[in-house]
Parts: C-alpha cells; structure tokens; sequence
C-alpha cells in the first residue's frame, strides 16, 4: 500500500518543463550599435495602406514614437511632434519620460 502510494505520488508530481522554442531569423543588434535590421510592412503580408491612417490617429492621441519590430527588426518606427523642451523634431535620440509605457510592450 505504502509502495503503492509512493509511485503514485512520484508519478503524479512529475513535471515536464518544455524549452521554448527558438524564434525564427530572431535578429538581435550587436552591442554598442546604433543601426538596426529593418523588414517591411508588405513582406509580412500586412495592410500597408493603413499605415498612414495609424499615423495620423497616434499624431492626434500626442504620441511621440512609435515602434514595431517583428523577431527584433524595426518594422515601423514613426516620430511626432517637437520636443518639449530644447526645441527641435522629437526623433530617434530624443530624451523622453516613459512612466508606464513599458507595460506596454507585447510579443506574440
């Protein structure tokens, strides 16, 4: 009975820890690079002629960027607006307060 239940348990708490599987063509930057691996909309079967549309209704909502990547490329990335403060066109090396946008970030 003892036995019994032993096996049981030990067979019963078994757990089976799968390893995730590697993403595909994933694309990291080498340390220290300022240049990123780009794809486009339209090689990844998405609806390009939406894209100005998203544009515009992130540029009303006061978005300042707006970044996709897909297995670590750039797939868009769009600046709005000017910088708060210092002046000039808020872009890619512009200093900015994130709060809570990380939560924000997704993958799929």
């Amino acid at each position: 009975m003892v036995l019994c239940l032993a096996v049981m348990f030990a067979v019963g708490c078994k757990k089976t820890v799968e390893e995730p599987a590697p993403v595909a063509n994933f694309y990291q930057p080498p340390i220290g690079s300022s240049t990123w691996e780009t794809t486009t909309p339209e090689s990844l079967g998405w609806n390009a002629a939406a894209i100005p549309g998203l544009y515009s209704f992130l540029q009303s909502t006061n978005t300042r960027a707006f970044l996709v990547l897909k297995n670590g490329r750039i797939v868009l990335e769009q600046y709005f607006g000017n910088q708060i403060t210092g002046g000039g066109a808020f872009g890619a090396n512009s200093v900015w307060y994130w709060a809570s946008a990380g939560k924000t970030l997704t993958a799929s």
